[in-house]
């Protein structure tokens, strides 16, 4: 692959292509590669269950909402007995429509919640988790993936495989409604009140700026193309 850096195409592309993330090999998202553990990663944590949030809490409940048609968003909810908090994570555009696994920028916020809710919320989860229901793949729905710890022991894990069985969609709706109703940042609530519409639950939508979506650039190519194109770069930017 040969570059003319004169070219003004060429000049124009590279300018366009500073702004971007770079792709190379792969025109798209693998289903293997889309992993709650992933999934987390790109949204900057350290895993769906591996996270020391998790392990150092009395008791964490941890859900991972996989809408068909907008922004995942996970949400933990960690108790030590005395209080409890949930800290909502929500990727500002889809992580399944990007061309690989890659960091994803993010709306964070947290919040107190009642104990109450959360001890019933444990209890329930529970109950979902020795289910004989089995998960199945979200078709123009929401997926599900939770995981409860106690005293940093796993308790149950739901919707990972499709042997497993799925997580409550009453209760799903019932902690999103909750914890958007405590939460601050608009953008967090807007996110929740999108995820809440594939659990028949209804939450206005509150006024945000819309995000600027950032621009992917995917390059079909050999890794010999990658390094001649990072070549030609570093020669016209220095």
């Amino acid at each position: 692959m040969s570059l003319d850096p004169c070219c003004p195409c060429w000049a124009f592309g590279t300018m366009k292509l500073l702004q971007t993330r770079i792709f190379f090999e792969r025109p798209g998202m693998r289903s293997d590669d889309y992993t709650a553990h992933h999934i987390c990663q790109a949204m900057g944590m350290p895993g769906f269950a591996v996270d020391p949030v998790l392990q150092s809490a009395g008791e964490a409940l941890r859900l991972l909402l996989k809408p068909s048609f907008d922004p995942e968003i996970c949400i933990t909810i960690i108790s030590d007995g005395q209080r409890v908090e949930a800290r909502v994570v929500a990727a500002r555009w889809m992580i399944w429509h990007l061309f690989e696994m890659a960091p994803m920028m993010t709306y964070r916020d947290q919040c107190e919640l009642p104990i109450a809710c959360f001890q019933e919320w444990v209890k329930s989860a529970i109950v979902s988790g020795k289910s004989a229901d089995a998960s199945g793949i979200a078709i123009d729905g929401m997926s599900v993936e939770s995981i409860l710890i106690k005293n940093g022991e796993l308790v149950v894990q739901t919707g990972r495989d499709l042997g497993e069985p799925y997580f409550s969609r009453k209760l799903t709706g019932q902690i999103i409604q909750t914890v958007w109703a405590a939460l601050q940042d608009v953008n967090c609530k807007n996110a929740l009140a999108l995820a809440a519409r594939y659990e028949q639950v209804s939450l206005p939508s509150l006024p945000a700026p819309a995000p600027k979506m950032p621009i992917q650039t995917a390059i079909i190519g050999t890794k010999e193309d990658k390094i001649e194109l990072l070549k030609a770069m570093k020669k016209q930017f220095g």
